[in-house]
């Protein structure tokens, strides 16, 4: 699992990660008229692969497109405490909400998060 790095204090930007080896960029903005936060993915040569997708705890971002050279693997906007709220400025920049990523290997830890989840709460079991 990785954790996609945010930038505290900032409203719009720009991070590269690794993903099963490849570099993509991730661009995270905080839209003031809806309140809320949208990532993009774009590939290492700036070209994009997924715009404006909403974050929202529990859902995967970047869903329903499938391209070449995409990072295999979901992403997921998770509440350290279970909460199922709307990101804030201040839940992503404190670290209370996450932005991941799940490798391959780490699919079954996915899994068993989903299956636990209800309508209510979402826990997470982080793995090592």
């Amino acid at each position: 699992m990785i954790n996609i790095p945010v930038i505290k204090n900032e409203f719009d930007f720009s991070v590269t990660v690794a993903l099963n080896g490849v570099d993509f960029t991730i661009r995270l903005r905080w839209l003031e008229r809806q309140e809320a936060w949208y990532a993009s993915l774009y590939d290492i040569d700036g070209n994009s692969m997924y715009l404006n997708s909403r974050l929202s705890v529990g859902y995967p971002l970047f869903l329903g497109m499938e391209l070449d050279g995409e990072p295999t693997g979901p992403f997921l906007c998770i509440d350290s405490d279970g909460d199922i709220t709307e990101p804030t400025t201040d839940s992503l920049w404190d670290g209370k909400t996450k932005i991941v990523f799940f490798e391959i290997d780490d699919l079954v830890d996915v899994v068993a998060v989903l299956e636990s989840s209800t309508t209510d709460t979402i826990t997470v079991e982080m793995m090592d």
